[in-house]
């Protein structure tokens, strides 16, 4: 909330051609913590001790309270504040949404801030451990990049607070966002300590440019009086994949790019000469994710195209696009239920199956076609709309035996059921509006992924 209210505050504060510079102010203070904090904590700890560092915050607390007790904002007339209060509580929830969705420059800059802040999570999840590994756990190398990337940004806030900007704001988060994935490129392939410092410098002065362009765009686009909905539903919609972002980060790593670039594997031949082989998952992740980053960045086609393969959509599927693919999704069908039987005796374990006579290697085999054949054919159809192949079938074993002759025709039939239900809410919950069906999946399935990642790592 408090971000809310200093964003629409700035509107009220600043002339419309200085909100990329007031925004940059922000990103000031932000890193300027990456610089001092460290070593104010370091010497002060010892001095002071923690109840002595949380006084000095409680302190400081109440300085930024009275100086900004000091500050005069003004406020919305009377008349535009009650134009708005007549809502209904349905019409204020949903307001921003349908703002959004009639504004279509808008959400493709929220498609783009949620691609972005998905491998932003990704990235950073993995980069601490992706640095100690490859320096042999000096932690003194990730204090340099740090410091050096908080020294970029300070230096980059300074820039656009003195410049202003590029005169088109979509450049600024577009190309700013380009050149720090770039950096990012750099700081996964090097193992050298100076060329990571310059790496990580580069990213830092990069990194206010996106951030001040995209909230001028906003506070430019959008009234003073109905900012903070606006502002709410953007926050909501492009932040959903920060923490599927820093879900799937390790998982990715540790048990994909890891294995893939071992002295046998199938990514080494490509990759081993610029990474080597040892502690190279997360370095390879973050390559891969910056570069898609930079790719959907640099090509307007691939990114208007990647808005529709992001979400998933039902809208147009008609019998025309489903023929091609019905031969591959019907082999697939059939295959899977085939081995439904040999699928239920490996669930008890792939010893126990081995002494039941089963081939557990030809099975696994032929039920990885299964999948692909089905997957290949609900993308190509429909894009990938996430989460119903994690969603369904928990809830199908809540109510069916441990038997695959059963919950695979009841999945199938609820996994239907509740795409059908998804996408009716998506055409009716914002009417005239369209919501993308794989928002409305997403907003019930992220939670539950998350849920899960965790009740698999405590395991």
């Amino acid at each position: 909330m408090q971000g809310l209210a200093y964003s629409a505050s700035l509107a009220l504060i600043v002339p419309k051609q200085h909100y990329t510079r007031a925004a940059a102010l922000n990103s000031i203070q932000m890193s300027g913590a990456y610089i001092l904090a460290p070593a104010l904590a370091g010497n002060l700890y010892p001095l002071i001790g923690l109840t002595g560092i949380l006084t000095l915050d409680i302190v400081t607390f109440i300085i930024a309270i009275s100086t900004l007790s000091s500050v005069r904002i003004p406020q919305l007339s009377q008349n535009r504040v009650s134009q708005q209060s007549s809502q209904t509580i349905k019409q204020e929830l949903t307001f921003g949404f349908h703002y959004v969705f009639r504004h279509p420059s808008l959400l493709a800059v929220i498609v783009f801030l949620s691609i972005d802040n998905l491998i932003e999570n990704i990235n950073f999840a993995i980069l601490p451990a992706m640095v100690l590994a490859r320096s042999g756990n000096n932690s003194a190398i990730w204090g340099e990049l740090l410091t050096s990337f908080g020294l970029g940004g300070l230096l980059g806030a300074v820039t656009v607070s003195i410049w202003g900007g590029p005169k088109r704001r979509i450049h600024g988060l577009l190309l700013g966002s380009a050149i720090w994935k770039l950096s990012l490129i750099v700081l996964s392939i090097t193992q050298t300590t100076l060329i990571k410092v310059a790496a990580a410098l580069s990213s830092g002065f990069c990194s206010p440019f996106p951030d001040s362009s995209n909230q001028a765009i906003w506070m430019s686009k959008v009234k003073p009086e109905i900012q903070g909905r606006v502002f709410a539903t953007r926050d909501l919609i492009a932040q959903i994949s920060i923490p599927l972002g820093a879900a799937i980060a390790g998982p990715l790593a540790d048990h994909f790019f890891e294995p893939a670039m071992s002295r046998s594997g199938s990514l080494t031949a490509f990759f081993g000469g610029l990474f080597g082989t040892e502690v190279v998952g997360a370095a390879l992740t973050a390559l891969t994710f910056s570069f898609t980053t930079a790719i959907l960045i640099l090509s307007q086609q691939t990114l208007e195209q990647i808005r529709f393969w992001l979400a998933g959509s039902l809208a147009g599927r008609d019998f025309d696009v489903l023929l091609p693919v019905l031969p591959f999704a019907g082999v697939g069908l059939i295959v899977a239920f085939a081995l439904a039987r040999q699928i239920t005796t490996i669930s008890l374990g792939g010893d126990v199956a081995k002494g039941l006579g089963q081939q557990v290697a030809w099975v696994k085999i032929i039920a990885a076609i299964s999948v692909v054949l089905l997957a290949g054919s609900s993308v190509a159809l429909a894009g990938p709309i996430g989460f119903i192949g994690l969603i369904v079938p928990h809830m199908v074993r809540f109510f069916i035996p441990a038997d695959y002759r059963w919950i695979l025709p009841y999945t199938a039939i609820a996994g239907a059921t509740l795409l059908l239900i998804a996408d009716i809410a998506a055409r009716v919950l914002l009417k005239p509006q369209e919501l993308p069906v794989g928002v409305m999946t997403a907003l019930v399935g992220a939670p539950l992924f998350v849920y899960l990642a965790k009740s698999k790592v405590k395991k």
